[in-house]
């Protein structure tokens, strides 16, 4: 069992014994029930159908795979070459493959540019739901 260090005089827990507890390789989606049945309450069942095995899927790799890439990029941040090696200006933008690679799951895998937009996203015959949207976004991003 982990003890706590405790102030003296108050008795609190302090300084890193405050730092929440590590969630590498928890499914978010799986252990947030709350997001879950939210969405559940608000979407019609259909939707809830086929979208949740999706967000069942990024749920993982957001504990996982996508958050072993955003460690990556955090510690290989954009460069942007402004000239070639004889001056010339080129301005493009290098970017690490672990970036490279959170943008084609982001995009490629779950349309996450498209959802509200385009028919079609993840098989879905209409426009996404904005819960849906949201909830991608939601799981993405915790990463």
């Amino acid at each position: 069992m982990n003890v706590m260090s405790m102030a003296p005089v108050t008795g609190q827990p302090v300084g890193s014994d405050l730092i929440a507890p590590d969630c590498r390789g928890l499914n978010f989606w799986t252990c947030d029930r709350s997001a879950r049945e939210l969405l559940k309450l608000y979407l019609d069942p259909a939707a809830w159908t086929h979208f949740e095995p999706y967000l069942d899927e990024l749920g993982a790799l957001a504990g996982g795979h996508l958050d072993h890439l955003a460690a990556l990029s955090d510690k290989h941040g954009p460069v942007l070459h402004h000239r070639d090696r004889f001056g010339r200006d080129e301005d493009w933008v290098e970017y690490h493959p672990a970036y490279l690679e959170m943008e084609r799951l982001a995009y490629g895998r779950y349309g996450m540019h498209a959802m509200s937009r385009r028919p079609g996203v993840l098989g879905w015959p209409d426009i996404t739901p904005p819960l849906i949207k949201y909830a991608f976004n939601y799981l993405f991003v915790q990463a």
